[in-house]
């Protein structure tokens, strides 16, 4: 019998936000996924992902530094050939904390 090979997506940023709804998408059609986040966050959002039906690979990586980023690369290396790639870019505040007038 022979083994059904579902497509395979990286979705960057995909521990929240507008990239999570993504990967909630190609998990519902039939990817499975590498995610990649900057917090711990991203182990909850790979098991919201497993529960619909997705094998997920979560890397847990700072991409805006060069191990962050070799990170993923050994994660797609791993895991086999991409069909999907979403470069979803991740923001944060450029507003101080706090503000002193």
């Amino acid at each position: 019998m022979d083994e059904i090979v579902r497509p395979r997506a990286l979705v960057t940023g995909g521990s929240a936000g507008i990239g999570l709804e993504i990967a909630k998408l190609l998990a519902a059609n039939g990817h499975d996924l590498i995610i990649t986040g900057r917090s711990t966050r991203v182990q909850a959002a790979a098991q919201e992902l497993r529960g619909l039906g997705a094998g997920v690979v979560a890397v847990q990586s700072d991409l805006s530094r060069p191990e962050g980023v070799q990170q993923v690369i050994d994660a797609v290396h791993a895991a086999g050939p991409l069909d999907v790639m979403v470069l979803n870019a991740a923001s944060r505040s450029a507003v101080p904390s706090s503000i002193s007038r």
